[in-house]
């Protein structure tokens, strides 16, 4: 297992250990990631296989998940095997990427090259800093969006904007935030959670916030996780959009959080 978050020519030749290798490959949140072959062989007859995963798969649980992800299932998981170079350029739907392979003969492989490029609505992410601020936004669209950190964190929010405005234009009411926020016409919330997997469905929510406030939250949310999850639920009616900063907790933070 490797991971990788710089651009570039790689290349992979297996040694006969017929083991399963993994390239993670992750972009800024703003980027996406292009997947071009440039040398492949890998024989089918004797069980060798590539994948690439739009996305992360680690232990059976994918980032995004099936309902996050703008993707049908099938279409999120590609195999290859043989002795002609795949032509057809691969680009990822959020920042991150996973090439899977596991081939039997020494001396196969596949050489690759990788480049991000702009994602001009970037909605899933995962980021490897464990201090920052992020704002997730729908655009508009009817679709779940989500940022990932890799770290236990302290989350408060800074501003938020989800289930109040209708069109594109700015409200100055402050309307304040709720914590019911699902209704008979549909769901549009922020989800705050941690767990120890990538799938946010097995993770148990530690609050559920909507409404409106311009100023920031004077309540930190503290995530003792490894993994620490901002999740946006939109039903398509709202331009949704909050932001909010995330840094390392402290030893007395972690001993009262909850995981």
């Amino acid at each position: 297992m490797h991971m990788e978050s710089l651009p570039g020519d790689m290349s992979f030749k297996a040694d006969g250990s017929g083991a399963v290798c993994g390239l993670y490959i992750i972009a800024k949140p703003e980027e996406l990631i292009e997947i071009e072959f440039t040398s492949f062989d890998i024989d089918c007859e004797q069980g060798g296989l590539l994948a690439i995963v739009d996305g992360w798969e680690l232990n059976g649980q994918f980032f995004p998940n099936a309902d996050d992800h703008p993707l049908p299932i099938e279409e999120q998981y590609r195999t290859y095997c043989g002795v002609k170079t795949p032509t057809k350029r691969y680009i990822s739907s959020q920042n991150v990427a996973l090439i899977q392979n596991r081939i039997l003969k020494p001396g196969q492989g596949f050489s690759i090259r990788v480049k991000f490029i702009k994602n001009p609505q970037p909605c899933n992410a995962v980021y490897m800093a464990d201090t920052g601020i992020y704002t997730l936004k729908n655009y508009g669209n009817r679709r779940n969006c989500t940022l990932a950190i890799i770290f236990p964190e302290v989350v408060q929010l800074v501003a938020v904007d989800v289930g109040v405005t209708a069109e594109r234009k700015s409200i100055e009411a402050e309307f304040g935030l709720m914590n019911k926020c699902e209704t008979n016409s549909g769901s549009d919330m922020i989800e705050v959670m941690g767990g120890y997997g990538f799938d946010t469905q097995l993770m148990p929510r530690n609050h559920v916030i909507c409404g409106l406030q311009s100023t920031p939250a004077k309540s930190k949310i503290v995530l003792g996780c490894e993994n620490s999850v901002v999740r946006m639920v939109s039903s398509g009616k709202y331009y949704n959009t909050v932001t909010f900063q995330f840094t390392p907790p402290v030893v007395e933070e972690l001993d009262s959080s909850s995981c």
